[in-house]
């Protein structure tokens, strides 16, 4: 049985591990992306809420799956808000979102 003191420093250095990130992913995107009557997309943070509204049988998407894997290379500083954001207008585009660049 794994002892008390380093359970509880596990759950700590993932919760930092989990702050990282999320301070990561604040890069504002190039451009604005307005989804009508949705919401506004001004951060990769902001996309990130918008995949966890995502109904489940679209989250299950290779599509959606791409982007969320690209937010988690951004946090990592492994890509580029840029990148995200190409992604995303493609496949909003392939879903047939109206959407808008501010």
């Amino acid at each position: 049985m794994t002892p008390a003191p380093y359970n509880r420093l596990h759950k700590r250095r993932a919760h930092l591990h989990d702050s990282t990130q999320t301070t990561r992913l604040v890069p504002a995107l190039a451009r604005p992306l307005v989804i009508p009557g949705v919401m506004t997309l001004k951060t990769l943070a902001d996309v990130r809420e918008l995949l966890r509204h995502l109904p489940k049988e679209f989250r299950d998407r290779s599509t959606w799956q791409r982007i969320n894997a690209l937010l988690g290379d951004a946090a990592r500083g492994d890509t580029t808000a840029t990148d995200v954001a190409v992604a995303l207008e493609l496949v909003l585009m392939m879903e047939k979102v109206e959407f808008r660049r501010k």
